[in-house]
Parts: structure tokens; sequence; C-alpha cells
């Protein structure tokens, strides 16, 4: 039966309850997103100016309540859906309301136990969602700008390695590799499987070079803020496309982490020519970049000590770390100086930042802000000893979600005033697409809280119809877990490539940043990542037989071929490649301060075997 007032209000008009803090969270929303549209008042103030006589106090206490302008009145979930369809952007909500009935009894049922359980939902919307006094325009813009200086900073690192690496006469090349799926994948599912721009535009030095030009580009326009969606969508993609082409020599964490984020960024982003003020920050792409922040930092720490390794459980790891990591640097050589003691109590500060603070993420605001000065300072020193490409400022970018509009105002001296309680700017998305973002949501934090889950053993098996989810979404490497260094090397072998004309007097070919000449100083590679040193050291993990790329990296030497070359800092056969190639390892270990000092020695190493028998164009020596 209809439900009427005798005093109809001349705008329409929520009532909620004044004592509920869920209440006075959400309607503080609400307000934004109705502007003046819409009235909202406390039932308390209502009970003290006796208005409204024909709504029973139990309706107050129970659910919110709608007067029309008509007098009519509505209650609990389509109380809610009608007074945010006076925002454009929300009325697809009243329209599954009125004309689905399963979305209108799972709202109905869902609104019910919200009222029932207010004190748990009103945490959840503290610890989940932004504080409505709160900013993030001016976040949203430097996170979207410095996110496409990381763009641009992997592109310009990959344009310049990616012909001796990939091409069609690199170390590894991309066609032979996509020829081989495309005699095991067939249509959709080759898309699908090995999403990769490659299949359209081919696989020659050109088409690589020029999705990275195109990258390079769109990165420059995001920095300088315009058409930040468009610009997102193709730079993930041209960055998925070069990834899936690059297979092992684009196989690291940070390929992946910059993927996620920038899947994430579209749903994050203004639908606008440039980046500018007045379109109201999503949530959800606010959140989901939170809780990847949190992923990456917590995941971290927990590989550490569920890997069972013993360094890291008697906090021994950066005795080693130091020294042994891919690529070190001097200052990587000083921290390995230091003694244990600090070593552990640094082990001790860092698996707080790792494991403890990221749970701030989701707190109040300074524990928010401690994390992003944390989280910071830890990338800082990593950046420091190690060389990690673009990974650290990437990193550091992902911090910035976790400030406000106030926090960027106070660094960075932004002149604009604060605009609270504003009325709703123009609608980012329309009702379809936001529904398409409530998806979104709902899968990353599917997938990934299952991976979270099963990480930390709390959860052993997962569901046919989560593994099939996962298997789908799989192939765009967008949906991750992370975790570096789970066990700790704790010995340093490296690979010495050397060649010879004669099979007896043997040069050796020197690489740009990985240790070889003990004299040479370790080098900083800023955000340049070089792919081919960084395999070197993971190929001295095991054999070439496991490793067969650098059986093709000899023979390209042995052709003298030219991209390849390029790669390294020298070439000792500049009259024409030698006639064998052969690898060598030796043992490497920093020296010690003095030793240093005295010689200039930053290193010692012992030769221990061959890794690579000779190899000649014609046959095996």
């Amino acid at each position: 039966m209809e439900r009427r007032v005798s005093d109809a209000p001349e705008k329409p008009l929520l009532i909620y309850d004044g004592d509920c803090n869920f209440c006075k969270r959400w309607i503080a929303r609400w307000k934004l997103a109705t502007g003046d549209r819409v009235d909202y008042i406390s039932s308390q103030e209502i009970k003290g100016r006796s208005q409204f006589p024909e709504i029973a106090r139990e309706s107050f206490e129970g659910s919110v309540q709608l007067i029309e302008t008509d007098g009519v009145i509505y209650e609990s979930a389509e109380a809610v859906f009608r007074a945010l369809a006076y925002s454009p952007r929300w009325q697809w909500l009243l329209y599954l309301f009125q004309h689905s009935s399963l979305f209108a009894k799972i709202s109905d049922s869902a609104y019910r136990i919200v009222a029932s359980h207010r004190t748990l939902f009103s945490t959840l919307t503290r610890l989940m969602l932004p504080a409505e006094s709160s900013e993030y325009e001016l976040t949203r813009s430097l996170f979207l700008r410095l996110l496409g200086l990381v763009y641009f900073c992997a592109f310009f690192s990959w344009i310049g390695q990616v012909s001796g690496l990939i091409g069609p006469t690199g170390i590894q090349p991309a066609r032979e590799i996509l020829q081989a799926e495309a005699d095991q994948l067939h249509g959709f599912e080759r898309w699908h499987q090995v999403p990769t721009l490659c299949w359209w535009l081919g696989a020659g030095d050109g088409s690589l070079q020029g999705q990275c030009a195109v990258g390079m580009f769109c990165s420059a326009l995001l920095m300088l803020g315009f058409l930040p969606l468009p610009n997102l969508i193709v730079l993930w993609l041209l960055y998925l496309s070069q990834t899936v082409a690059g297979n092992l020599f684009m196989g690291f964490q940070w390929e992946n982490l910059l993927l996620e984020s920038g899947l994430i960024a579209v749903f994050f982003a203004p639908a606008s020519w440039t980046i500018g003020r007045g379109h109201r920050t999503s949530w959800i792409g606010l959140f989901l970049l939170r809780w990847l922040t949190f992923r990456l930092m917590f995941e971290s720490g927990w590989v550490k000590l569920g890997s069972g390794d013993p360094a890291w459980r008697t906090f021994r790891a950066l005795d080693f770390h130091y020294e042994t990591q891919p690529l070190p640097t001097m200052f990587g050589f000083f921290a390995h100086q230091m003694p244990h003691g600090v070593h552990a109590f640094s082990i001790i500060v860092m698996l707080i930042v790792e494991l403890v603070l990221p749970f701030l993420i989701f707190g109040p605001r300074r524990g928010r802000l401690l994390c992003a000065g944390a989280f910071a300072a830890l990338q800082l020193v990593i950046s420091i000893t190690g060389n990690y490409g673009f990974f650290n400022l990437l990193a550091v970018v992902l911090c910035i979600p976790l400030l406000d509009d106030a926090v960027i105002r106070k660094f960075f001296g932004s002149g604009a005033k604060p605009v609270l309680q504003r009325p709703a700017g123009p609608a980012i998305w329309s009702g379809g697409a936001l529904f398409v973002r409530g998806l979104f949501l709902a899968l990353v934090l599917l997938i990934t809280s299952v991976q979270l889950l099963s990480m930390t053993q709390l959860m052993k098996t997962w569901s046919n119809s989560v593994r099939a989810t996962y298997a789908f979404v799989y192939p765009v490497r967008s949906l991750n877990s992370y975790g570096l260094f789970a066990v700790m090397t704790t010995n340093r072998t490296e690979i010495e490539i050397q060649g010879s004309r004669d099979g007896k007097t043997w040069e050796s070919y020197e690489f740009r940043y990985k240790p070889d000449d003990p004299v040479r100083r370790p080098r900083f590679t800023g955000t340049h990542m070089p792919r081919l040193d960084w395999q070197m050291w993971f190929a001295a993990l095991g054999s070439y037989s496991e490793n067969t790329w650098l059986v093709n990296l000899s023979f390209r030497l042995l052709q003298g071929d030219k991209k390849v070359l390029k790669l390294l800092r020298s070439n000792p056969f500049p009259e024409g490649p030698p006639r064998f190639i052969r690898a060598v390892t030796y043992e490497y270990h920093f020296t010690n301060l003095a030793t240093q000092m005295k010689t200039g020695r930053w290193w010692t190493r012992v030769q221990t075997g061959i890794y690579l028998p000779a190899l000649s164009l014609n046959a095996s020596h």
C-alpha cells in the first residue's frame, strides 16, 4: 500500500538515522553525487520538529526514508536508488531495481543485512573508501603523469635493445616463437593465449621498434596530460604486445606490475581531453591502486619468510644480497661492508615495512601517509644499492594514491584551492561503463584475493570456477602476485664469453653493466633495464642446456651480428668475428675497503670451470 505525507517537501528529502555512523558516512557521499537536487536530514531533527507524523519512529530506525515532492514515501534500497537517480551517473541502479526482480530481491536482502550489522559495515566503509572530505584530483593527475613517465622509460629502454634481443636476427627472434605458437593455436585462441600486436603487424625490426615509438609518443602525451584514457588503453596494449613478444627477455615481475598498474589506471583516469580538474575521482580506481600497493609490499615480505630460506630466517640474507644481486651498484659495494648487526637490523626494519605497515593503507589518513613515506624510502635504498630498471620508480609512483590533494599542494605548491562538497560534475562514465567498472572491481578482488590467500596458505585449493576465470585472464599478465628474492643467492657466479681465432688465445667480450673486469666500478643503470646483462645472471644459476638462448647468442657473435654486438660494451674482434666462442665461469666476491682503496679493485674472482664448450659455425670444437 502506497504511503504518503500530507506536508510534501519542495525537493526530494532523504531521512536517515543521525546516530548511525554508517549512515552518516554514506550520506556524505550521496550528497556529493546528487548535489542540491536532493535534501538530506537526520531523523533526530525530524522528531524535534514533529514533522511527518505519518512515518512511524520504528521506520526511521529501521531504514532510510525518501519523501518525493508528491508526498509518496519510499524506504530501504528503493529509497536509496531513487535518491541516487537524481544524479545521471547513477540512474542505471534504479532502472535495474525496477526492471529486474532478481536485482531488486538481492538489493533488499543486502540492505537488510547491512542494516542489521551497521557497526561492522561502518568500519569496512572507513577502511575501504576514502574520506568524503578528501580530494584526489591533483593526486590522480600526478599519478597518471608519472605513470606516463614510467611507460616512457620502459619503452625508451626497450627500443634500443629490441632488435638485438628479439628481432629477426636477434638472440631469440620473436618471429620464430610466434610461428611455433601459430602451429599450435588458431583463431581467437591464438590472440587470447599469445596477445601481441605482432600477429597483425609482424615481428620485424620495423614493427617492434615502431610499437615502441608509438608507446613513447603516447607516454609523452600522458605526461603532458592529454587524452589520458585513450593513451592509457594504447599504452597497456602496446606494452602487453611487447612483453609477450619479448618472451624471457621481458619476463620480469615489473613488466607484470606495469601492466597491472596500467590496466587499473584505465579505470582511474577521467574520460576527458585532459587530466585537468572538474571530474570527480573514481573511488574504485583509487581503491584498486591502493590494493595493488598493499599486495606488492605485503607479498614481497611474505615470500621471504614463507619460502623457508634459512638466510631470511636467521637474518643473514643481507650478508649476501648486496654482493650476489644481479647488478649491484657502487653503493651496494659499500653496503656490503657493513657488519652483520646492521644487516640484521635492516632486515627487521624491511619486514616491518613490508609486512606490518601495508595494513595501514586501509586505515586513517596518517597511516596512509606513513606508508607512502616508508615505502618510498625503502625503494630509494633499493635503487641506490642495486639496479632494477624502472621498478623502483614504478613502486614509488604507486605510493602516490596513498596521498591526497592536501599533501600534493603542500609539497608541490599548487595554488588550487580545495573544493569540498561541490555539486556533481560531468559524469566520468555512463551507467553501462560504470557497471563494467564494478565488474572489473569484482574480478580483480576475486583473482588477487585468491592468489594472496593461496600464498599465505589460508586457501589450499581453488574452486573450478575460480580456476577457469584465472586461466582466462592469465594471458594478459595483469592480475598477479609479487615477491622478489624469496630464496637468497649466497654465491656469485659470473659467465664470461670469450672468442678466439685459433682456439688457443681467447679474448673476452665485456658487457655494459654486469661484473667482468674486477677493476671496473659497478655502474648505475638508472631506469634503463639492461636485459641481456640480467639474463646472464640468471643463466649462471643453471646450465647452458637450460638456457639455449645463450647458445644462440654465441652463434650471433660468431656471425658478427652488429645488432647483437651493440648490446655489449666492447667487441674484441673489430676486424671480423672470431672462429670460436666459448663461455667460462668465475666466482666473484667484493673486495674490502682497504683493498679497494689500495688497488682500485672492486672485485676478486677465481675461474671455476667451463660453462659452454667452444663452438664454431661449422662444428663444435
